[in-house]
């Protein structure tokens, strides 16, 4: 056993190795990076949505200020 293992060192081949820890591995990075069920997901969301409510809401804003159509109407206290 060990005469084998001696004849692969002298020609400079090493055993095969197995593939299937390799395939695991990389099986388990792409399912880490398209599993979208996470909080920094979510969390992604609500800012987005909140951005987009931000964004609609300034343009509103803007049309009323050029005197175009808007939905804007400006509530004042009593």
């Amino acid at each position: 056993m060990d005469a084998a293992r001696d004849e692969e060192a002298q020609n400079g081949r090493q055993p095969p190795r197995s593939s299937l820890p390799t395939f695991l591995f990389i099986s388990f990075m792409l399912f880490m990076l398209t599993s979208h069920n996470g909080d920094e997901f979510l969390a992604r969301h609500r800012y987005q949505d909140a951005l987009q409510a931000l964004t609609y809401q300034l343009s509103n804003y803007t049309a009323w200020m050029n005197h175009t159509e808007s939905n804007f109407t400006l509530v004042r206290p009593l």
